[in-house]
């Protein structure tokens, strides 16, 4: 496990008892991420910058397209570290979630 997902994803926030949902599948499927946030009402998000940030991006609007959009409502932190998270990226997801990631 990458030292942000241990600190910034577990331990911080099962030390002050908050809850961690993980995925029981090797890979990072985005889809499986925002059913899994919509599922369990994830209120913050720890991701590895652009690598996860675009693909996230990407299904976030495909749904929003298909008109079947994720309800990721619930988020009101995203927290990137270890890999740069770009402008134009971080804009594509505050676009259609500026509540959430504000």
């Amino acid at each position: 496990m990458h030292g942000t997902g241990m600190w910034l994803g577990a331990f911080i926030p099962l030390s002050v008892g908050g809850t961690v949902v993980t995925i029981p599948q090797l890979g990072f499927d985005p889809d499986l991420l925002l059913k899994e946030t919509e599922k369990h009402k994830v209120n913050n998000l720890v991701i590895v910058g652009d690598a996860f940030a675009k693909p996230i991006r990407d299904s976030l609007d495909k749904a929003k397209g298909e008109g079947n959009p994720y309800d990721i409502s619930s988020v009101n932190m995203m927290i990137s570290s270890g890999v740069m998270w770009s402008s134009e990226v971080k804009e594509g997801l505050l676009a259609p979630q500026r509540d959430a990631f504000s």
